[in-house]
């Protein structure tokens, strides 16, 4: 090949043999271009592009969407009078981050939310063509539910239902990712910001809750120990004998850690001692 001619009139001679003019069908699909070949063709009038496994191509032609392609190379005409454009899109799961939500709750309480949401591209010519910024968007939705959900709900409500936040928040972004042609795995709450005021009194109302909580089981223990001595001095009063057993038992463990014993008394009490044993 010497030359590379554009779409257009163009005449030449048919006399000489050696001269051959090979036409190709821009509608058509182009056949496997040679080394030399691609030396003449513009870049400009080709495309030429290679759809990974996890992406997906959308094929326009004038501005006109055309079709969607599937992973593969891709090699085209690209006509001046029909640009033709092939936009690689991923279609893999990805993160959004919405952070730092400044967020009023029922009681008037501010607090800052940090939320995430996964989701992927299920109809990629309707996520392109619905939206200017799919993410944008996405984050719009999520932020509108949160306020919404926060706004009718009280500050010890939220905290001790994270999971009714997140039901809620995916019972709202879901159905509007749909229409986007985007499907939504999860959406959730990754970060809960009190001021530090409202932290110190939660953690006051925390402290007073389990100390009064450790009070009733110690109470509780209390009470338990008291019927436990009544029911013992119950048992005693009806077996007398019991109790005196319970007594040389005591004397015994006493005795067993004593070395020695001193008893201390005035002389009568000597004199009773020795009186007693001469009886003896």
């Amino acid at each position: 090949p010497v030359k590379y001619l554009r779409p257009g009139v163009h005449r030449y001679w048919t006399g000489d043999d050696v001269v051959e003019l090979r036409a190709y069908d821009l509608d058509t699909a182009m056949p496997e271009l040679t080394d030399e070949l691609r030396a003449l063709i513009p870049a400009s009038d080709l495309i030429d592009v290679t759809v990974l496994q996890h992406q997906r191509g959308l094929a326009y032609a004038g501005g006109r969407f055309v079709e969607q392609l599937a992973p593969g190379r891709y090699l085209r005409w690209n006509p001046p009078d029909a640009r033709v454009t092939i936009n690689v899109l991923d279609t893999r799961v990805q993160q959004l981050a919405v952070p730092a939500q400044e967020l009023m709750t029922k009681d008037k309480v501010t607090l800052r939310l940090t939320l995430t949401i996964e989701y992927a591209p299920t109809d990629l010519p309707v996520a392109t063509h619905t939206v200017a910024d799919l993410k944008d968007a996405l984050y719009l939705e999520v932020q509108l539910a949160a306020r919404d959900h926060v706004g009718a709900t009280t500050l010890d409500e939220l905290l001790e239902g994270r999971d009714a936040m997140t039901r809620y928040l995916e019972s709202r972004v879901v159905p509007r990712a749909r229409d986007f042609g985007v499907a939504v795995s999860r959406v959730g709450v990754k970060d809960v910001v009190l001021p530090g005021e409202m932290k110190a009194l939660l953690n006051r109302v925390i402290e007073a809750e389990k100390e009064a909580a450790a009070n009733v089981i110690t109470r509780r223990e209390e009470a338990a120990a008291t019927r436990s001595m009544a029911n013992t001095a119950r048992v005693f009063a009806e077996q007398p004998l019991l109790l005196e057993l319970k007594r040389l038992e005591t004397l015994k463990e006493i005795a067993g850690k004593v070395g020695a014993i001193k008893l201390v008394m005035g002389a009568e009490g000597v004199t009773g001692l020795l009186g007693e044993r001469s009886q003896a």
